[in-house]
C-alpha cells in the first residue's frame, strides 16, 4: 500500500517526518468479518513514495478505514488508539507542551471494489495531516538600527492537557516556553519572524500570556498578549515594533491563518 499526503510544516518537521515516518492504522471489514492491522510508514527518497514497512494486500470488496499519526510514538505524552471498528477513535493524555512536539493526524477511505485488485485510484492512499496543537509566532520589527534579539520566551501558558479526540482539556498555566533566537533587527525592514517557526501552544482561551523578550539595548519583560482563543489547526501571528526603549504591539488582534500544508 502506498501513500501519498500533503506535507504540513511545524517546527523543523520536514526533514523528521522523513527520516522517521509515522504511523498508520487500519480497519476493514469483508463479507460481514472485521479485521485491523497497524504498521509503520516509511519514505522512500529515491522514488519520492511512502509505503509501509510491512507491505500489505489489498482486499476485495473490503472497506478501508485508516487513521495515521505522526509522530510514530510520543515523548510528550501517551496516545491510545482503538482501531477495533471504522471510527478508530483516539485520545492523548498527559502531553506536556513543554517539550515542543508536533501532534498530526490524517484519516483516509478506500472502498477495493470485489473485480479488481486495486482501488480505483490505484494504490495510493490520499492523506491530509492536521496539526492537533497551535501556533504562536511573534513577528519584529524596529524602529532603532542594529537591535539583536537573542531570545524570546512565551509565559505563563498551560502546562499541556488531554485530547478526547475532539478538544482540550488543559492543565495549569505556569509553563514557559522558550526560543534562542540570535536575530539581528534592521531599521526599515519588515517584521521579522523571532521565533523560527513558532511557539506549539494548547488550544484555549488566550488569558495572561506574556513574552519576556532579551534584545541587545533592552530586556522587555512581561510583555502582555492581546488576549482571544487559540483554535486547534491554526497559526497566530502577533506583530510588535521596538520603539527606542519601548515595544509595543501593532495590533490588539493577530494575524490568523490555517496552519496547512506547504
Amino acid at each position: 500500500i502506498l501513500f501519498f499526503f500533503f506535507l504540513t510544516r511545524a517546527i523543523a518537521v520536514d526533514a523528521d517526518i522523513q527520516t522517521n515516518g509515522f504511523k498508520a492504522y487500519a480497519f476493514y471489514s469483508v463479507n460481514g468479518t472485521s479485521h485491523n492491522f497497524d504498521g509503520n510508514v516509511k519514505y522512500d527518497s529515491q522514488n519520492t513514495v511512502w509505503s509501509f514497512e510491512d507491505p500489505k494486500y489489498w482486499i476485495l470488496g473490503a472497506d478501508f478505514y485508516f487513521r495515521s499519526f505522526y509522530p510514530k510514538a510520543l515523548t510528550a505524552g501517551t496516545l491510545t488508539v482503538n482501531n477495533a471498528t471504522s471510527a478508530q477513535s483516539f485520545n492523548i493524555t498527559d502531553f506536556d507542551i513543554t517539550k515542543q512536539e508536533d501532534v498530526m493526524t490524517a484519516s483516509a477511505t478506500e472502498t477495493v471494489p470485489d473485480n479488481k485488485f486495486c482501488p480505483v485510484n490505484g494504490s495510493i492512499v490520499d492523506l491530509h495531516f492536521e496539526h492537533l496543537l497551535a501556533c504562536v509566532e511573534i513577528h519584529i520589527k524596529s524602529e532603532v538600527d542594529g537591535v539583536m534579539v537573542n531570545s524570546i520566551s512565551l509565559v505563563n501558558i498551560s502546562n499541556g492537557g488531554s485530547y478526547n479526540g475532539s478538544s482540550w482539556s488543559a492543565s495549569s498555566n505556569n509553563a514557559s516556553v522558550d526560543c534562542q533566537s540570535g536575530i539581528r533587527l534592521t531599521k526599515g525592514d519588515d517584521f521579522v519572524d523571532v521565533t523560527n517557526g513558532g511557539f506549539l501552544v494548547i488550544p484555549g482561551v488566550n488569558s495572561g500570556r506574556t513574552l519576556n523578550i532579551s534584545a541587545s539595548n533592552k530586556d522587555y519583560n512581561g510583555v502582555v498578549i492581546p488576549g482571544g482563543t487559540w483554535e486547534i489547526g491554526k497559526k497566530y501571528i502577533y506583530t510588535l515594533t521596538i520603539k527606542q526603549s519601548d515595544i509595543i504591539f501593532v495590533d490588539q488582534s493577530p494575524y490568523v491563518n490555517e496552519w496547512d500544508s506547504e
